[in-house]
């Protein structure tokens, strides 16, 4: 089981977090390598990661980040986010040729159950699995999508690295970024959304329960966001009931833990 999570320094902490609860629920699985896309995150930090992973007998790996902009051609607008969210569109390139599925892990979540079945999900010919957001036609429009698309949220996102490469999927998102001068809505979740159009398996909700899932009753919740379609309340409810991962996006409703 290969798992990826993207940081800089400012969430190293964070990513520290989610690594034990990740570890926490995966004691039994030996030969699982994580790695770390890192964006200057200080030597005192690393030494505390690294004693998550030797407390853990686990593999782990930092992977320092290049100059995004120069691998993009251009210079990337990542509005109130860390540059750091768009490493995981160069996640084929910065990791070994031999690693060809990974799990993706934003640092914003909590690990609440094994995440082996998910990475047993077949793609059925798919590139990417991931948590369909719940967002209206007219957000989809904005990245050039149709309402009947597949939108999910990229912060738990199962990848089939290897068919990614092949495909030059990592050049596909430099010239979308390029064709948007740099300034792309919803940032890398836009940028992947878009180049994987009718190549996304929609997978279960507990899999990546954000903010929104908890903030709102289902019914406000489809009143406000006017999804084309979306997981059923039933579904939802049976998702928080065996969360697998709890990810704590912004939200104007509520505070994140830290």
């Amino acid at each position: 089981m290969n798992v990826v999570f993207a940081s800089d320094n400012n969430y190293a902490e964070v990513v520290g977090v989610a690594l034990i609860s990740l570890l926490e629920h995966h004691r039994d699985v030996s030969d699982m390598h994580i790695y770390i896309l890192e964006n200057q995150i200080s030597s005192e930090n690393k030494k505390r990661i690294n004693g998550i992973f030797e407390k853990y007998t686990c593999e782990g790996s930092f992977i320092p980040l290049p100059d995004l902009n120069r691998l993009a051609g251009i210079e990337i607008d990542a509005q109130r986010w860390s540059l750091s969210t768009f490493s995981r569109l160069f996640m084929g390139s910065l990791l070994p040729d031999y690693v060809d599925r990974v799990i993706y892990l934003d640092c914003d979540i909590l690990v609440l159950d094994s995440l082996k079945e998910l990475w047993e999900i077949p793609l059925l010919g798919n590139l990417a699995g991931g948590v369909a957001d719940c967002i209206s036609n007219g957000h989809k429009a904005n990245i050039g999508l149709k309402g009947t698309d597949i939108y999910i949220n990229a912060g738990v996102l199962l990848l089939d690295l290897k068919r990614w490469r092949t495909g030059g999927y990592e050049n596909k998102c430099v010239q979308y970024i390029s064709q948007r001068k740099g300034k792309i809505p919803y940032v890398d979740q836009g940028v992947l959304n878009h180049v994987l159009k009718g190549k996304i398996l929609q997978i279960f909700p507990r899999y990546n329960l954000y903010a929104a899932l908890y903030d709102f009753s289902y019914e406000n919740l489809i009143r406000y966001r006017k999804p084309n379609f979306f997981y059923t309340k039933e579904e939802i409810q049976t998702a928080k009931e065996h969360a697998a991962v709890v990810h704590f996006t912004s939200s104007f409703l509520s505070l994140r833990p830290w």
